[in-house]
């Protein structure tokens, strides 16, 4: 049990690694920790946090209710991490997540745990649900709180909502909602930078050393901006070619937006821009590359949003930001898995004395 009378029982780390779902040794976890110490937090459940097939599970276990979209395994970070903010906060602690990684079949995530009733405050401005369109992919986050500044004192309230009607103002397609779930920083870049020269300056002692480096290096390149789209999503939405990464990056560069990709998906597109900004932007390429609007079949996402026009230029002009360095030296970005003997083993199943052994068990047994 956390206790400030007894700081011995504290552990400057504390590691887990469970099978499945760590969130049964959370509470007990972020309790024993000690204070400023590392947390390191592993979950393979990602068919109940990155699917939409048991949303009563995830939310048994995590407090969250995921959505089936592109940023799927994003969220299941996002939601592990709420997970973590709630069960600290009520021994008045805090975490601070210092690098969150979607790797494979599991969420690995590494947060300090401090004793401070200040910085739980923020937690509810830090929490967001999303509302995303069954339609044309568009979402929205709306947090569950906000904080002003009054005389150089935070000011704390609830935020106003929701800010999107029941149907999308796009393509007027039914709007699901997904969360509450952890929409602040997902990596501390002092923390990943420093981790990423130790593995720079020490690469004959890991043997997925270039693995690591490629994705710290994207994990350094990511913006704060939560979740993300895939630019294949977008153009078949409205049915036309998709724009390779660099000139759809530049596009939004050059409006203004900040642009990135995302460590959990090859391909992703991270951006601050708004919804009406991406569909403004795929409106010029249509333009740019024409669709034969005859061909969309009846009610059709694509038919209202390429119906109405741009409201801003847009330039596809290619921008030097949009090139970053994981892309100009070819790292190891996403790694593709093996073919066989791949993912999470079968669970162990205890054998119970009274039953019959299996056929295979008589045959190891004679």
């Amino acid at each position: 049990m956390y206790s400030h009378r007894n700081p011995t029982k504290h552990f400057d780390i504390i590691d887990l690694d469970p099978y499945g779902s760590a969130a049964p040794f959370v509470d007990a976890a972020v309790q024993s920790v000690s204070n400023g110490g590392l947390l390191c937090v592993t979950c393979t459940d990602l068919g109940v946090l990155a699917s939409s097939q048991y949303p009563e599970a995830c939310y048994t276990k995590y407090g969250g209710v995921p959505l089936k979209a592109a940023f799927c395994h994003e969220a299941a970070l996002r939601m592990v991490i709420h997970m973590l903010m709630t069960s600290a906060a009520r021994y008045k602690r805090a975490i601070q997540p210092l690098v969150s990684c979607s790797i494979d079949f599991y969420v690995r995530i590494f947060v300090r745990v401090v004793d401070s009733a200040s910085l739980i405050k923020f937690n509810a401005s830090n929490t967001s649900v999303v509302f995303r369109c069954s339609g044309c992919g568009i979402y929205t986050l709306s947090s569950m709180g906000r904080v002003t500044k009054n005389s150089n004192q935070n000011k704390f309230g609830p935020t106003q909502g929701p800010p999107v009607n029941s149907t999308c103002n796009f393509c007027h397609s039914t709007i699901h909602m997904a969360g509450p779930m952890y929409s602040g920083s997902l990596h501390n870049k002092e923390f990943v930078s420093a981790m990423l020269k130790f593995v720079q300056d020490n690469t004959t002692k890991f043997q997925t050393s270039k693995r690591m480096e490629g994705m710290l290096t994207v994990i350094s390149e990511e913006i704060e901006a939560p979740l993300f789209y895939l630019p294949c999503d977008l153009s078949s939405t409205v049915r036309t070619s998709t724009p390779d990464y660099l000139t759809l990056a530049s596009a939004f560069i050059n409006l203004g937006y900040k642009v990135s990709s995302s460590h959990c998906t090859a391909g992703s597109l991270k951006t601050d821009a708004p919804p009406e900004a991406i569909w403004d932007v795929m409106r010029h390429w249509v333009k740019n590359n024409p669709v034969k609007i005859e061909n969309f079949p009846e009610g059709a996402p694509g038919l209202p949003i390429l119906a109405a026009e741009p409201s801003r230029e847009v330039d596809f002009t290619c921008n030097p930001l949009a090139n970053t360095p994981s892309r100009r030296i070819k790292l190891v970005r996403y790694q593709m898995n093996p073919e066989k003997n791949w993912g999470p083993k079968a669970r162990h199943r205890r054998q119970d004395e009274n039953s019959k052994p299996s056929k295979k068990q008589k045959e190891v047994h004679s």
